[in-house]
């Protein structure tokens, strides 16, 4: 009975040393394993200004501070504050998919009459020389796509990831999953670029392009340096332990021997 008690120490020592090294494990992934991307559903952005302070926008054409960001907080904020500024996110909002999720969401917009072109981006980081997943929705609205209009996305500087033209405007009519390879540079530093154009040519055409909820996910995701020592120290515990349950359990049965073997040496001299 008392063996089988000891044996029953030992496997629980071992299965909770073996459990923190698993928690530890999970824990660090999960921290590592985060989306880069900083205010990825463009919630952060203020309703006052159609302004983000992780998200950089700038019209190319026609040079304008109006922002490329929506909502319709912003628009009914606008339509209150300012009335007789007309901006991309103005009016035609009904006429829009909206968000995928949120309030918030990118607004590329088009003209009837003229072209406009532009571009958001942010700056983010990554691990040294390691590869990542972009994963955005996109939709694109279009009467009588103009051969001169797409849309890029850019990685780091000037580094082709996608581009949309009018030969696939139609595949994205709806909020579609967009999911892609993001190669490795050797550096940390990373900047994803989203740029327009949308020319009406002789057809009038309007084409937008809306973009919401952008990840990027390193495709392994590295422990962070810290928990090094802590999957260390989870380690040698386990060690520590297994080796004082075998002590333990060598140490109880030796003196379970020597008490019989006491016991029968007591009754053999008893019996003289």
């Amino acid at each position: 009975m008392i063996l089988i008690i000891i044996s029953l120490l030992i496997v629980i020592n071992i299965s909770t040393s073996l459990n923190i090294i698993h928690n530890n494990l999970v824990t660090n992934y999960l921290v590592a394993n985060h989306n880069l991307i900083h205010d990825w559903s463009f919630e952060d952005t203020s309703f006052s200004t159609g302004k983000s302070r992780y998200w950089s926008q700038k019209l190319f054409y026609p040079k304008s501070n109006i922002g490329l960001l929506c909502s319709q907080e912003y628009v009914d904020h606008q339509r209150t504050t300012y009335p007789f500024i007309v901006s991309n996110c103005s009016n035609l909002i009904k006429d829009t998919p909206g968000p995928k999720t949120g309030k918030w969401f990118v607004w590329l917009s088009g003209n009837a009459t003229s072209t406009t072109a532009g571009t958001i981006f942010q700056n983010f980081e990554m691990h040294y020389n390691t590869s990542g997943i972009m994963e955005l929705y996109l939709q694109i609205n279009t009467t009588n796509p103009n051969t001169y209009s797409w849309l890029y996305i850019f990685i780091d500087w000037w580094e082709a990831l996608l581009r949309f033209g009018p030969e696939n405007f139609k595949n994205y009519s709806s909020y579609t999953l967009i999911r892609t390879y993001v190669p490795p540079v050797l550096g940390t530093d990373r900047k994803l670029t989203f740029v327009y154009l949308s020319d009406p040519g002789n057809n009038n055409d309007i084409t937008h392009y809306f973009i919401d909820d952008v990840s990027i996910w390193e495709s392994n995701p590295h422990i962070p340096s810290n928990s090094s020592s802590t999957n260390q120290i989870s380690v040698n515990l386990v060690i520590i332990m297994i080796a004082v349950g075998i002590i333990l359990g060598l140490a109880i049965i030796l003196l379970m021997f020597l008490v019989s073997k006491c016991h029968r040496n007591y009754e053999n001299y008893d019996r003289l």
